[in-house]
């Protein structure tokens, strides 16, 4: 049976690390390294920033609804300024706008 020294030991132990800090290196200089990762917490972010601006524009339009539904005056009015129409006896008058005034 072979007996090994200390000092071989050591030797191997300091190329096994040398082994692994090589390969940790390449890995980490990859297509899947250090680069990606940062490239994954970039878009990350990008997604995160973009879902809270959704769930803002839900809030919105949830209070928007319910406001709709507890107040007629208001839906008469988003009514009125969807379809450009007037009720019964209403009058209106519209400028022109500026670009239409114009002569081409």
């Amino acid at each position: 049976m072979v007996v090994m020294t200390t000092a071989v030991k050591r030797v191997a132990f300091g190329v096994l690390l040398a082994v692994l800090g090589a390969y940790a290196v390449t890995h980490l200089r990859g297509p899947n390294g250090l680069a990606a990762l940062n490239e994954k917490r970039n878009q990350i972010k990008k997604l995160e920033a973009e879902k809270r601006e959704l769930e803002e524009a839900i809030r919105i339009q949830d209070q928007t609804n319910k406001d709709l539904t507890t107040n007629i005056d208001l839906l008469k009015l988003k009514i009125k300024e969807k379809r450009g129409k007037l009720e019964h006896g209403e009058q209106e008058f519209r400028e022109p706008r500026k670009e239409d005034s114009q002569p081409q």
